[in-house]
């Protein structure tokens, strides 16, 4: 009766009468549907500003810290949304264990899981101050086609290199001083040679294999150490941005 009285007088309904249920999803939501203003905008600020610089540092040390800051907001969020709402209450520790426990497993345990193979942070064999978002379902169905980014094993089995691709098995190429040409057409892009003074060859690529410009630096297409042949099995995925140097970064198309 009285929490009719206070809502009919334009009063504000709490976790009793309005329970959270789903929107404990949303960091500071059930706290702004009780309106306590202050508390919802501490918690949903929080979360909003460490989700923000986590995903913009993603790869860093800094990103990691602040997407564990994103959680812990999340949790406190989730965890004062249960203690208000549970009558008999369930003390401190047990609503803030279930949150961690529910957000880490149903919600941020997948979405990692899913970054780990669409965009996890990789850095070339030396090039130690560059770091690249890789896919590594990008040909798991398919084959790269030329002029695709590819992130592949080396031979030597030392790390990972970055490159892009030139031509695919049975492919015919022809380099000349004016352009390459992959069975008989012209790529849209060029690598340079060794010396930076083009070559004038042909080949057939091998069954199997895969040829490639492995690049270097971090201006991509402006450097290539030349071209290398890559077995097709040591394509373990697709860069599609660089992000890190900040200063650098860019999709890959």
């Amino acid at each position: 009766m009285a929490s009719a009285k206070r809502q009919r007088a334009g009063g504000s309904s709490g976790p009793l009468d309005h329970p959270a249920g789903l929107a404990i999803l949303i960091p500071g939501y059930p706290q702004w549907l009780w309106r306590q203003k202050e508390r919802a905008a501490a918690l949903g600020g929080m979360y909003a500003a460490a989700l923000f610089v986590g995903l913009f540092a993603w790869g860093s040390r800094i990103g990691l810290a602040m997407l564990a800051l994103a959680f812990l907001a999340h949790v406190s969020s989730a965890a004062d949304a249960i203690r208000q709402g549970a009558f008999p209450g369930f003390g401190r520790w047990v609503p803030t264990v279930s949150a961690s426990f529910g957000l880490g497993l149903g919600c941020y345990a997948p979405a990692l899981a899913l970054a780990s193979v669409l965009a996890w942070p990789e850095v070339p064999a030396g090039l130690e101050h560059e770091r690249y978002a890789i896919n590594r379902w990008a040909f798991r169905s398919s084959d790269p086609e030329p002029g695709d980014w590819v992130w592949y094993r080396p031979a030597d089995g030392r790390g990972f290199g970055l490159g892009r691709l030139v031509a695919r098995a049975g492919h015919s190429v022809e380099w000349s001083p004016d352009s390459i040409r992959v069975d008989g057409q012209p790529l849209p892009w060029s690598p340079i040679a060794p010396g930076g003074e083009p070559l004038d060859f042909s080949m057939t690529v091998p069954d199997e294999q895969i040829l490639i410009a492995p690049m270097t630096g971090a201006t991509g297409e402006a450097s290539s150490c030349g071209l290398l042949l890559v077995p097709r099995d040591g394509v373990v995925g697709r860069p599609w941005a660089r992000i890190y140097p900040v200063w650098t970064r860019k999709l890959l198309f």
